[in-house]
Parts: structure tokens; C-alpha cells; sequence
């Protein structure tokens, strides 16, 4: 009976410590594959947090470039508005004191010299040429037929140009704009390109 037990339990140690190493066996697979599975998770979710890191860089990089390109826009805006502002007043104040120079003595030798200027414009073209004056020059007349052999009038044409002439060519329908206004305007276009270099 004796021999039986021993046997019982010597197939018992072999069955349990078959077991036993089964087990080990089986929590180390399930270990492994455990760490199998907590390392595949822990690369998906460093993955998917280095993406939403790159994602929020390139919002922000995007928003920073926008807020700069915004700031740029935004200041040149105001460089141009002082711009135009200061060029208008300077405008505004030259107007001023050119119509001031109208109404002083100088002004018939610049009238003279401008109608001279634009007549050796016109040379050499056939045509009657008739010079167009403001209201203002009116009183200036009698000296120009005097030394112009041309048809002067008093024109609408010519309000607001502040003086000098407008010189027309009835032939050819040639005009020359020796306008005081006119040629203060092309100095203003000037100025603005001289300083969009500084402002743009």
C-alpha cells in the first residue's frame, strides 16, 4: 500500500510541478504580452501626443505669423495714412502761399516765362494757338498782347488752377498744361514716390 501512496504521490509531485511550471510558463507568457501590449500603447499614445504637440506648434507658429503679418500691415497702414497726411498738408500750405504769389509782382515774369516756355513747346506746329488764363490774370492782358502775338481768353477751364496758363493748338488739338496747380500736383506724385522707398 505503501509503494501505491508513494507512487500516488510521486505522480502527484510530477503532475503539480508539471502544473506549477505551466503556470510559470502561462503568467510569463501573459507578462511578456502584457508588456508587449503596455509598450505598443504607451508608443501609440506618445505617438499621438507628439502629433498633437506638432499640431498645437504649428497652430501657434501659424496664429504668431498671422499677428506679425497683421502688426506689418498694420504700421504700414499708418506710415502710409501719416504719409498722405503730411503730404497733403504740405500741399494745403503750398497752395496757400502760391496764391499768395499770384496776386504779387513777381508773378507776371513767371506768367511771362511759362507762356514763353510752352510757345517754344509749340513751335514749329502749324495751327492758331489761343492761351487760356484764369479770371485773375485778366488785368494782365493788355501787357501779353504786348509782347505775344496770341489769342488770350479767360477760360473756366482755369478755375481752380491757381495761375499760369493752359496753351492750346486749335490745328493739331495739342494742349500744354503750365498750370501752377498742375505742376504742383506732379511735385506731390514726386514726393510720394521719393518717400514710398522710406515707408513700403
Amino acid at each position: 500500500m505503501e509503494k501505491i501512496d508513494e507512487k500516488i504521490n510521486h505522480f502527484s509531485n510530477i503532475i503539480f510541478t508539471k502544473a506549477a511550471k505551466e503556470k510559470d510558463e502561462i503568467l510569463q507568457n501573459i507578462e511578456v504580452k502584457r508588456k508587449e501590449i503596455l509598450r505598443k500603447k504607451e508608443l501609440e499614445y506618445l505617438e499621438k501626443a507628439y502629433e498633437n504637440i506638432q499640431t498645437g506648434l504649428r497652430r501657434l507658429d501659424k496664429e504668431k505669423n498671422e499677428i506679425i503679418s497683421r502688426s506689418i500691415m498694420d504700421g504700414k497702414k499708418r506710415i502710409l495714412n501719416k504719409r498722405e497726411a503730411i503730404i497733403n498738408l504740405i500741399i494745403e500750405n503750398t497752395k496757400e502761399k502760391l496764391s499768395q504769389f499770384v496776386r504779387s509782382d513777381e508773378y507776371e515774369d513767371y506768367l511771362v516765362r511759362t507762356i514763353k516756355r510752352g510757345l517754344e513747346e509749340m513751335q514749329g506746329q502749324a495751327g492758331q494757338i489761343e492761351i487760356l488764363l484764369c479770371k485773375e490774370d485778366e488785368i494782365l492782358i493788355n501787357k501779353l498782347n504786348e509782347k505775344f502775338d496770341v489769342q488770350f481768353i479767360i477760360s473756366e477751364k482755369m478755375n481752380g488752377m491757381i495761375g499760369g496758363c493752359l496753351i492750346y493748338n486749335k490745328g493739331n488739338n495739342t494742349l500744354i498744361n503750365n498750370t501752377i496747380k498742375d505742376d504742383l500736383y506732379a511735385k506731390k506724385q514726386s514726393i510720394m514716390e521719393m518717400t514710398k522707398l522710406i515707408s513700403e
